[in-house]
């Protein structure tokens, strides 16, 4: 729905340090929706032409891992674009 995107986007923007722009560093905030996340991500980042692809994570590892899989790996492992995999609060 267009009211969740719009909170979400509205969510990820607050999230980008306000010092950015200072730097000369642009940002774009985009929800990509998909049913293979990763998929989604990297056709959002040749779309866009983006410098860079920020993507977070858990931190899982092994089997957990292995069984439900990991969007920032396949990400990273797939995009001819520079990848950062931001580790998430696991709290």
């Amino acid at each position: 729905n267009a009211d969740e995107r719009a909170s979400i986007e509205a969510r990820l923007r607050a999230a980008a340090p306000p010092e950015a722009a200072e730097h000369g560093i642009a940002t774009h905030t985009s929800v990509a929706e998909g049913n293979l996340a990763a998929e989604a991500i990297l056709q959002a980042a040749e779309r866009l032409d983006v410098d860079v692809i920020v993507v977070g994570s858990y931190g899982r590892s092994g089997v957990t891992r292995a069984v439900l899989g990991s969007v920032a790996e396949s990400v990273a492992r797939q995009s001819t674009r520079p990848v950062l995999i931001v580790r998430g609060n696991t709290r």
